[in-house]
């Protein structure tokens, strides 16, 4: 197996030959995600947490004939959590930046596992006399996920995604009380990807 993941990533980073057997699909991917620490709890009863809501992604899904099995996926998108309430909104945004390794298991099925990096995470809550804003440091983190393939144009994927924000040495006040250095913005989401050349 060790084997099969250096000569995977050989073919796809080694000019010549290599990129000869290389094949590049396509995808638009669209998930809905839940999680991670609570940002806002406004009196309407709609909470807005750092893991939630809606990704958009491009992705370039990379295989190599000699390794039929075995897939790399690019993957950049953009998040977005929105909530409104009486006298105003809030939101949270980041740039996900996605490179993930998938095992193919027959036709159907596909599991993975890899590294993200969310640019540019920027949260706003504005309502009233109060005007909260955050631009975090850029993040990083991993996920795993499993995939199944719908038809020739269609997949259905789960998958869990675990990054924490930060800003500096900056502290901050949970909406439950707690204070950290760190706002956890893991997830558990569920995503549909359209595929083509």
């Amino acid at each position: 197996m060790r084997r099969s993941c250096w000569t995977l990533l050989a073919c796809l980073a080694l000019p010549g030959p290599a990129w000869a057997q290389t094949s590049v699909q396509h995808s638009l991917l669209g998930e809905y995600a839940s999680g991670g620490d609570e940002l806002v709890d406004p009196d309407s009863g709609t909470a807005l947490r750092a893991g939630e809501r809606v990704q958009v992604s491009y992705g370039a899904r990379f295989s190599n004939n000699e390794l039929p099995e075995w897939r790399v996926d690019l993957r950049l998108g953009v998040k977005l959590g929105i909530v409104d309430v009486s006298g105003g909104d809030g939101y949270f945004l980041r740039y996900p930046v996605e490179l993930i390794i998938l095992r193919q298991f027959g036709e159907s099925f596909a599991f993975g596992a890899g590294a993200l990096g969310h640019l540019a995470p920027r949260y706003r809550f504005e309502v009233d006399n109060v005007d909260d804003e955050i631009d975090f440091d850029d993040a990083f983190g991993f996920t795993v996920l499993g995939e199944a393939t719908l038809s020739e144009r269609f997949v259905l994927g789960v998958r869990y995604l675990s990054i924490d924000y930060e800003k500096g040495d900056a502290q901050f006040v949970l909406v439950d009380g707690d204070i950290s250095d760190a706002i956890d913005g893991s997830s558990l989401g569920v995503y549909l990807g359209y595929l083509f050349q």
